[in-house]
């Protein structure tokens, strides 16, 4: 696809109004110390006839909202301290680009929309560590936001906020509080869904319910180069209604769980597929001993409504934790129902009690999961990580011109990685996983898998690795 992005205009958005001295120094959290500073990106695509023709005119407002906004979210238009507890909340600002793209946007959604080259251009995320003039920071900003304007008038809004003081559910609170503040100045009423406060302001307090502790990180990682040997690609495995209800009801079982949700049913099928990848990749036989290298799923659970009190949906930082699941015997000779019922299990016991002990307390997961991070970096065991994004509000984000037509996450540049998303009518799944190229064919040629997908679509080349 010939298609051209040009950068017309870069700028640095500050916070409207000065952060005040007494916030100036945020103390990051327990959680916020042990996440690395890896790029949380998400595009957003909305159609031109909602927008309208002025799509300069909808920039304009839309940088003012965002610079009220940054107010609100001052931790975002900081930079992180070099000793991995403070935010300098120094109002620096946000990464912000404009630019022109030469196609309509109907082309890029009906053709490409699993080209990772053609996407990948919609949002710099290496502008987190990066000046523009190719140098490496010395302190990494937070946010970078590429606002794309398409020539039939259409736009793609693509955000990247770094995963170390805040997680993909704290992206959609941003996400909406711009959206819904550009959505007032735009004099759209209907677009702040009728609340009375026209203003999302987040709860900044994540270091009071998870302090700072002299711990290792536990997700230590290394970024490979592009010229690395170890090549990766993403792909985007679409499971619609249809095949949601079928393969809900496989994984069901009356004396095991009744009713699986889609989340459930999917990991549980991604996970017994994935488990089998290492195995037919080293074309190991059944009997040889190496086939028993543990293999160990973790998957990102949403602390915010299992603490005693519940938190606020609006928590601003890293509330989430790792459910760390291992089993005996291979996940791949197991049935979907039973898999399911692991996962579920496994869940359930981060409730308010096990978040005291394990986090706030005596940080007794802290260590096993940094055990299991080395031994992953050592090709001792198989990790691979599930984190969910479905029911998050991206599809809520309306800037005044009604609610995005689809919404994906591009540059996944973290190994072994999957992250789930609701399709745009909200009853399907998009799965997005990062895997070796090797193992990528393997999977897509998985028979089990095929069976509940919608389409297969073109492998995506990630860019630089990171292994967890």
């Amino acid at each position: 696809m010939g298609m051209k992005v040009e950068v017309i205009s870069r700028e640095t958005i500050k916070p409207s109004s000065l952060t005040p001295f007494n916030l100036k120094n945020l103390t990051i959290s327990f959680l916020d110390q042990t996440t690395p500073p890896v790029p949380v990106p998400i595009l957003l695509f909305y159609h031109a006839s909602d927008i309208g023709k002025n799509v300069l005119e909808q920039s304009n407002d839309l940088k003012k909202s965002l610079s009220e906004t940054l107010t609100y979210f001052y931790p975002l238009a900081g930079t992180i301290g070099k000793d991995n507890k403070i935010v300098d909340c120094d109002d620096y600002g946000v990464e912000y680009l404009e630019t022109r793209v030469d196609v309509r946007l109907s082309e890029v959604l009906s053709k490409h929309p699993d080209e990772g080259y053609i996407m990948n251009q919609f949002i710099p995320t290496n502008l987190h560590y990066i000046t523009e003039l190719g140098t490496c920071r010395d302190n990494l900003v937070q946010l970078v936001i590429q606002v794309n304007m398409f020539d039939c008038g259409g736009m793609v809004i693509g955000v990247s906020m770094l995963h170390k003081i805040a997680d993909a559910a704290s992206l959609g609170t941003f996400i909406n509080a711009w959206a819904r503040r550009t959505s007032v100045r735009l004099g759209n009423i209907e677009g702040i869904h009728k609340e009375k406060e026209p203003t999302i302001i987040p709860s900044i307090d994540a270091a009071f319910h998870f302090p700072p502790n002299e711990v290792p990180s536990v997700l230590s990682f290394k970024m490979n180069s592009e010229d690395s040997e170890i090549a990766t690609v993403c792909k985007r495995f679409v499971f619609d209604s249809s095949k949601i209800v079928t393969l809900k009801a496989k994984s069901a079982n009356n004396s095991h769980v009744a009713n699986p949700t889609k989340v459930e049913s999917v990991t549980a099928l991604l996970w017994k597929c994935a488990s089998k990848l290492k195995g037919k990749a080293d074309k190991v036989l059944e009997s040889s001993s190496q086939n028993s290298k543990p293999f160990m799923l973790c998957m990102a659970v949403n602390l915010r409504q299992r603490m005693i009190p519940a938190l606020p949906d609006h928590s601003f930082g890293n509330f989430i934790a790792p459910a760390l699941v291992g089993l005996s015997n291979q996940p791949g000779d197991i049935e979907l129902h039973k898999l399911v019922e692991t996962l579920r299990s496994s869940i359930r016991k981060i409730n308010g009690d096990y978040i005291k002990d394990e986090f706030q307390v005596n940080y007794g997961l802290v260590r096993s999961l940094q055990d299991v991070h080395e031994r992953f970096n050592k090709e001792e065991m198989e990790l691979h990580t599930i984190t969910s994004w479905c029911r998050f509000p991206f599809y809520e984000s309306d800037f005044g011109w009604g609610k995005p037509t689809w919404i994906c996450t591009v540059n996944v540049i973290a190994k072994n990685v999957c992250i789930l998303m609701d399709t745009s009518d909200g009853c399907g799944i998009e799965a997005w996983v990062t895997l070796d190229e090797q193992q990528m064919s393997l999977l897509e040629s998985d028979y089990e898998l095929r069976e509940f997908l919608v389409t297969q679509t073109p492998a995506v080349t990630a860019g630089p690795v990171v292994q967890f």
